[in-house]
């Protein structure tokens, strides 16, 4: 059941980034984007919020269901208007 709330957290991160407008992928190069998509790192902050929630002791009411829904929603939010500002973007990069 944990593996599965993890997908939920994962799923509805994904598609609330992608209403949000967050691109799907980087632009080229790759290796050299700093740009935030949906790909990542959207769904690896949703399961390691939930990770952290899960450890802290929160359960939540449908076994954890509700709970990985909550925290894919608050990723994505977080990955849109609040990341940039805890991480910047080196100064050597072009944009």
């Amino acid at each position: 059941m944990i593996l599965f709330s993890y997908l939920i957290a994962i799923v509805s991160a994904i598609i609330v980034a992608l209403f949000l407008g967050i691109p799907i992928v980087a632009e080229r190069p790759w290796r050299r984007s700093w740009t935030l998509t949906v790909i990542f790192p959207t769904p690896i902050i949703a399961a390691g919020l939930l990770a952290a929630s899960l450890k802290l002791g929160f359960k939540g009411f449908y076994n954890t269901l509700d709970l990985a829904l909550v925290t894919g929603i608050i990723s994505a939010f977080l990955v849109k208007y609040i990341l940039e500002r805890i991480f910047p973007k080196p100064p050597f990069h072009p944009g």
